[in-house]
């Protein structure tokens, strides 16, 4: 057998277990590279493993019942639950998973948040509009202490991976007083109610300050979501690196924005609340047909399709290349194995055919002599090892030929030594197979 084998001569079995242990990224793009690997990507197999273990746990805690036998397969239901978070306790937070890699992604409404004056009509007031995933959002009409709070336990989000901090909100007309920085920070609170690190407070603008001296880069402003929405980055938080992978049952995450010390006043935002997600996941939900969209703008780029791009083609093709290096490498590590386990079963085979030989030429002395006796008639259908002597056994002396199916350690036709054909004075000698055992090596007296 061949020690190279063809990718696509894999069973799909085994291809959907090797997908199985990449990413769903890697899945989506490996569908393109042929129907085997298109047929594999849709398995079950594939997509159970990408879903978190407490997932069901969200489902079913879900505001509106998801009933999973709806859904035609795993990746579909995946899918879906990667553009259309489920909102959970009482319409006041949200879980999705991330598109890329199946980790969780999570969003406090804001009436899961802790806002200061925030049932105060003359400071606060709460609306219902259609753009928000959540029931109702909080509008800023006007305060000088500014002060928001969320909070969320630790053991919901997903281990070993680097969270990012986002505060979604939207100016409206009366939009003003955010000409100075905001302050921001995430930390973890234990059980004990004790900080588990340090407490890193961050400086962020929710409008780009008119004093041109102000030392304010991009990455201090908010940006502008798919959804219509502006964010800025409260902070990260890293989920069990280094760690025992020991989860704090009861410690939360502490995420804070606020302006307290200038006590300027300042209206005109809309709070729909924070959210966590994995580093590189895109803040908005994405359509289905995105996962499969046209080559001129790459399988990630949501949206209509566009003019051909020969950069965005170019670095598409570079990462499908990239991602076959990293497959053609961990099916190498399995053509290994199988190496091994060929290599194995060559030398059962080869002791095998010795055995089955050896076997053959016990048994040809005895087999010999009953058809001399004329127990064992001439016409007779006889083994294939044995061929009757041409001339019969009329004259004295005259035996049959050893004719093995396996010609294993060179043993040719009964005679002496285990070689050769014709009489050998009633001896079968020597096997000569080179083996510590005499086996066929057996003496009759014809």
């Amino acid at each position: 057998m061949s020690s190279c084998m063809n990718l696509l001569e894999l069973p799909e079995g085994c291809l959907s277990h090797i997908l199985s242990l990449t990413s769903p990224r890697d899945v989506v793009r490996s569908s393109a590279v042929s129907k085997q690997f298109l047929s594999a990507s849709d398995s079950d197999s594939v997509w159970k493993k990408f879903f978190p273990s407490d997932c069901d746990y969200f489902i079913s805690q879900s505001s509106t019942p998801i009933d999973q036998q709806l859904f035609a397969s795993k990746k579909e239901l995946f899918l879906y639950l990667c553009r259309s978070p489920l909102l959970f306790n009482n319409n006041t937070q949200s879980f999705a998973l991330d598109k890329w890699s199946g980790k969780k992604c999570f969003m406090l409404g804001a009436r899961m948040l802790t806002i200061t004056w925030g049932d105060t009509p003359e400071y606060w007031s709460w609306e219902s509009i259609p753009e928000s995933r959540f029931p109702e959002v909080a509008q800023l009409n006007s305060v000088c202490w500014l002060n928001i709070k969320g909070i969320l336990p630790t053991k919901f989000l997903s281990h070993n991976t680097t969270y990012g901090v986002y505060f979604v909100f939207r100016k409206i007309d009366d939009f003003y007083g955010f000409d100075i920085p905001v302050m921001t920070s995430v930390f973890e609170v234990d059980g004990e109610g004790l900080s588990n690190g340090i407490d890193i407070v961050n400086h962020y603008y929710l409008e780009e300050p008119e004093d041109d001296e102000s030392p304010t880069s991009r990455d201090e402003l908010p940006v502008e979501r798919g959804d219509g929405w502006l964010e800025v980055e409260m902070g990260k938080y890293r989920v069990g690196f280094g760690g025992e992978g020991v989860v704090d049952e009861k410690a939360v995450l502490e995420m804070s924005l606020k302006e307290v010390e200038e006590l300027n006043w300042k209206g005109g935002i809309v709070v729909q609340g924070i959210e966590l997600r994995p580093l590189g996941c895109a803040p908005q939900p994405i359509p289905e047909q995105a996962y499969f969209c046209d080559a001129t703008q790459g399988v990630d780029h949501p949206g209509e399709p566009g003019p051909l791009d020969p950069e965005i083609i170019y670095a598409r093709l570079r990462q499908l290349e990239l991602n076959q290096e990293a497959l053609t490498s961990r099916f190498d590590r399995f053509e290994s194995l199988f190496d091994r386990f060929e290599s194995l079963f060559d030398r059962f085979e080869s002791r095998f055919d010795r055995f089955e030989s050896d076997q053959q030429r016990a048994m040809f002395p005895i087999y010999d002599y009953y058809a001399s006796q004329g127990v064992v008639g001439e016409f007779s259908e006889h083994p294939s090892w044995f061929q009757y002597p041409p001339g019969g056994y009329a004259v004295p002396g005259t035996h049959g030929t050893y004719m093995p199916i396996t010609h294993v350690g060179g043993q040719g036709s009964y005679g002496a030594g285990g070689r050769g054909a014709g009489p050998s004075g009633g001896r079968y000698g020597d096997d000569d197979d080179g083996d510590d055992n005499d086996i066929g090596d057996v003496s009759i007296p014809l």
